[in-house]
This record gives structure tokens, sequence and C-alpha cells, in this order.
């Protein structure tokens, strides 16, 4: 849903949207006018490179030094996912080095983020305290999901919204 609101801003600044996403419909690409490629395309013909997917062990450490390394020298790096997606690491030098014009972080290894990251000390860099999705829209929509699941509960129901379905069918 993220990467979607992505595209559609892109589309709308008149960008050719480029997206990896093994999961996502063929018709929903289309609705966003948008380019399905393999990551390292993407990483290589991307302006933007926005990563918005779930951790999920097919994506922890899905943006691995040899894709940043992929990127082009006036391309910007944006992570408002979760920092295992990432080698922060290998992003880091990428940065030191600028090799990369920028990025734009709202997520790290260690939240908050530590006074002494060299994160900090890069004027290549845009940092946010993980507070980037939140708004009186995410409010509003994550206490529907919840009242929605406790009245599924209350009407014996398994809710839609569990993230261990291990512990919740024990």
């Amino acid at each position: 849903m993220i990467g979607q609101e992505i595209a559609g801003l892109g589309r709308g600044f008149g960008m050719a949207v480029l997206a990896h996403d093994p999961y996502v419909s063929r018709s929903v690409l289309n609705a966003y006018d948008a380019r399905p490629v393999d990551l390292f395309d993407l990483a290589a013909h991307s302006d933007i490179v926005a990563v918005a997917a779930k951790v999920s062990p097919e994506t922890r450490g899905l943006i691995s030094a040899s894709v940043l390394r992929t990127m082009q020298p006036t391309a910007y790096f944006v992570n408002i996912a979760r920092a295992v997606i990432v080698d922060y690491d290998a992003l880091i030098d990428i940065l030191k080095a600028g090799a990369i014009a920028g990025a734009a972080l709202d997520v790290y290894p260690v939240e908050p983020l530590p006074a002494d990251s060299p994160l900090r000390t890069l004027d290549n860099v845009v940092l946010s305290p993980h507070l980037a999705g939140a708004s009186t829209d995410v409010v509003r929509h994550h206490s529907r999901q919840i009242v929605d699941d406790l009245l599924r509960l209350e009407r014996q129901e398994r809710p839609l919204h569990v993230a261990n379905h291990e512990v919740f069918d024990s």
C-alpha cells in the first residue's frame, strides 16, 4: 500500500516508476504505470530508490552493499521501511564516499539513533525520528483495525491483523 502511494506521487510528478515487488499484481503495476524490474535494474536506473517493504525472510538484508553500489552517483536512497532490510554499514560507507547523492532515513539499526552515529555527521543525509508514518490518518486507521478485530473476536471470528498466527492458533 505504501509503495502504491509512492508510485502515485511519483506519477503525479511525471516520473517513470520502476518497481521491484514479486508479490504485487500486474493490475496494480498497470494502475500506476509502473514497470516491474529486478532489484539491480531498479537501483541502476532510478533517481530515487525508496524502500517500503515489510520485513520477511526474503527482505532481510535485501538492500545489500552490491545493490547500493549499483545506484547512480546522482541518486537518492530513501528508507521508510525497516532497518534490517538495508545494509546500513555499506550505506554509510557509500554516503561518506559520495557514491550516491544522498539519503533520507526514518529507521535505524538502533533507535533512537545514537548520538555518535556516523549518519549524524553526513551532510548528504536527512534523518527523521521514525515518525514518517505518524499522522492523524494513521492513528485513525490503526484504531479502526483494532476495533474491527476486537469485534471479530467477540463474534468468535479470527482477527485479520495477527502478526504471529502460530501463537494465536495455539
